[in-house]
């Protein structure tokens, strides 16, 4: 069932556009990371989602209820809709508990302790859950961070580089707690500029680019559906190229701006009268990494070996036009 839906979702700053009609929904329980350069407009983008900010254009729906902004309501911001912020918001003069605990005010003392406990658990806080703020590592807090969040049951969770500061095992274990929620049913949108932590995480990717949505898909079928030059910058992609270069070293024609050759698009087979030579070999577990004297990388299965220095002639099997 759809969570949220943005419809042509326009935001401004005087006169200049900065989020420009947006279309997209969120399905309950998915994970779908936003994506894009610095300045692309993604925390606005969050701002206006939980009803932050006041829209220039079209409307963000929450289960098909449109959700006001600060000029409609005394307090704003959307209950079903909550933020993790990257500065975590946390009571430095309070235990990671009470910082919870602090949120549960209105609630009976009974209720209270039941949504404590059962936060501290499946925050995995039960370690750490008497010391303060100032104690806590940047994994630690981020789980208080996202409990203070989880107190009303919010069925959408907004995160703002929510792996920015952790190491990899505080990345990991801040995952597993995700995955949880997750599987009972809330969504997650998070902002993220390290493209690995989307790719190896969401369900789905958004990429803005200028504040316009350019890509909306699943993760699987991303690689399959590469047409932007910058999308394919902004990932990190080797062997892209504009159309001289293609010509020169790869003998490809084409009418496009640049284009994308697949490391595993690049068959080679070794050969005493090849025109290129393997510079660098990288045995990386399931696959090898070539890279030849043209600059062009290729990628093999980890039973295909060839040393440096080894001359090889090569057939380019697929690529992506980029414009």
């Amino acid at each position: 069932m759809t969570v949220l839906q943005l419809n042509s979702v326009t935001c401004s700053y005087g006169k200049q556009e900065i989020i420009k009609k947006i279309d997209f929904s969120i399905e309950e329980g998915e994970l779908l990371a936003l994506v894009g350069e610095s300045g692309s407009g993604k925390t606005t983008l969050l701002r206006a989602i939980q009803g932050l900010l006041d829209l220039s254009g079209g409307e963000v729906l929450h289960r098909g209820d449109r959700i006001l902004g600060p000029s409609e309501v005394l307090v704003a911001g959307h209950d079903g809709i909550k933020t993790v912020f990257q500065d975590f918001q946390l009571q430095e003069g309070l235990t990671a508990e009470n910082n919870i605990k602090h949120e549960l005010i209105a609630y009976p003392l009974e209720k209270q302790k039941e949504v404590l406990s059962k936060l501290i658990e499946q925050c995995e806080m039960q370690a750490f859950q008497d010391r303060f703020p100032r104690e806590l590592s940047g994994g630690m807090r981020q789980k208080v961070a996202l409990a203070k969040a989880l107190v009303d049951q919010p069925d959408v969770i907004l995160m703002d580089e929510p792996f920015s500061n952790l190491d990899s095992l505080s990345k990991d274990s801040f995952k597993r707690v995700i995955k949880n929620f997750k599987q009972q049913g809330v969504a997650f949108m998070y902002v993220t500029h390290d493209i690995n932590d989307a790719l190896s995480f969401a369900d789905r990717i958004v990429y803005l680019r200028e504040g316009r949505l350019e890509l909306n898909l699943p993760t699987e079928q991303l690689f399959d559906h590469i047409s932007s030059y910058q999308f394919a910058r902004f990932l990190g992609l080797e062997n892209v190229m504009d159309r001289e270069k293609a010509a020169s070293i790869a003998g490809i024609e084409t009418n496009a701006t640049h284009v994308w050759i697949p490391p595993k698009g690049i068959k080679v087979r070794a050969s005493i009268h090849g025109s290129y030579k393997v510079s660098q070999a990288q045995d990386l577990g399931n696959y090898s990494r070539y890279l030849l004297n043209n600059g062009l990388v290729y990628c093999t299965s980890a039973d295909f070996k060839k040393d440096s220095g080894v001359d090889v002639a090569i057939d380019i099997s697929s690529i992506r036009e980029l414009n």
